[in-house]
């Protein structure tokens, strides 16, 4: 009866170190989730960011270019109404 008290005993010590790790296993799978999702939120936010630079960026130069061009020709319709008079 004492043997298979025993072995009762280590059964469930046995069983108590798997569960622990299980639960351990656990608490560090959120953990990494947690990490990777902050991670992919932050780098999500930083390539919005980027992207809306380089877009910010494109439209300055398509205003300035086309600015020019106004420019260009406005100068070139009063230098044809100056040469007119």
């Amino acid at each position: 009866m004492r043997l298979f008290s025993g072995y009762r005993h280590g059964f469930f010590m046995k069983t108590r170190e798997v569960l622990n790790k299980v639960e351990n296993a656990r608490i560090l799978d959120e953990r990494l989730r947690k990490i990777i999702s902050e991670i992919s939120g932050r780098t999500g936010t930083e390539i919005k960011k980027n992207l809306l630079g380089d877009l910010g960026e494109c439209f300055q130069t398509a205003i300035e270019e086309h600015a020019r061009k106004e420019t260009t020709r406005l100068l070139e319709l009063l230098k044809k109404t100056i040469e007119k008079m």
